[in-house]
C-alpha cells in the first residue's frame, strides 16, 4: 500500500516533468516513515516497561500475601498440635485450613496469569504452588478424619512449600529488576558522563 502511494505520487510528479520534485517527495515520505517507525518503537518500549513495572508490583503484592499465608499456616500447625482430636473446636481447624487453601488459590491464579506474561516467573514456581494446594487438601482430609499426626505433617509440608515459593518469587523479582535496569542503562542518553 505504501509503495503504491509512493509510486502514484512520484509518477504524478514525473508526468509534470519535474524529476526533482519527485525525488524530494520520495525523500520526505521516507523521512516521515522513519519518524513514524521510531515513534512506534518508542511507544512499544514504553508499553513493555510499563508492563514490567506492573508485573513487579504484582509480584511484590503476591509475596506479601504469601507471607501472610505462611504465618497463618504456622499458627495453624501449632494450634493443631495443641488441640486434642476429641475437642469440640477440632473441626474449626479444617475450616481454617480451607480458608488458607482458598487464599493460596488466589495467589496461584495471580501467579499463573503472571507466568504467561513474564518468563521470569518459571514453571518451578507453578509446581511449588501445586504442592501447596495438594498438601493443604490432604491436611483438610486428615483433619476431617481427626488424624492429627498426618494433618500436622501436611500442614508443615504446605508451610515449607510456601516458604520455598516466597524465595523463588524473590529471585524472580530480583531478576526482573536487573533486566529493567539493564534496559534502562542501554537507552541512549541514560549513561553518565564523566568529566576528564
Amino acid at each position: 500500500p505504501f509503495q503504491d502511494f509512493f509510486a502514484t505520487m512520484s509518477s504524478d510528479e514525473l508526468k509534470k516533468d519535474n524529476k526533482k520534485n519527485a525525488s524530494k517527495s520520495q525523500k520526505n515520505a521516507a523521512n516521515q516513515m522513519k519518524s513514524m517507525s521510531d515513534k512506534m518503537k518508542a511507544a512499544q518500549e514504553q508499553m513493555e516497561q510499563d508492563q514490567n513495572e506492573e508485573d513487579m508490583q504484582t509480584l511484590r503484592q503476591v509475596m506479601e500475601n504469601l507471607m501472610n499465608v505462611s504465618f497463618a499456616q504456622e499458627d495453624l500447625v501449632k494450634e493443631t498440635q495443641k488441640t486434642k482430636s476429641n475437642n469440640p473446636q477440632y473441626p474449626k481447624l479444617a475450616q481454617k485450613q480451607k480458608k488458607l487453601q482458598d487464599d493460596s488459590k488466589m495467589i496461584e491464579d495471580t501467579l499463573l496469569a503472571l507466568s504467561k506474561r513474564n518468563p521470569a516467573v518459571s514453571a518451578s514456581i507453578n509446581r511449588e504452588i501445586s504442592s501447596i494446594q495438594m498438601n493443604m487438601k490432604k491436611s483438610i482430609e486428615h483433619l476431617a478424619e481427626r488424624q492429627t499426626g498426618e494433618a500436622v505433617v501436611r500442614e508443615q509440608n504446605s508451610m515449607t512449600s510456601i516458604n520455598n515459593l516466597a524465595l523463588m518469587l524473590n529471585e524472580s523479582l530480583e531478576q526482573m529488576q536487573m533486566q529493567a535496569q539493564q534496559k534502562q542503562s542501554q537507552k541512549p542518553g541514560s549513561g553518565s558522563c564523566k568529566k576528564p
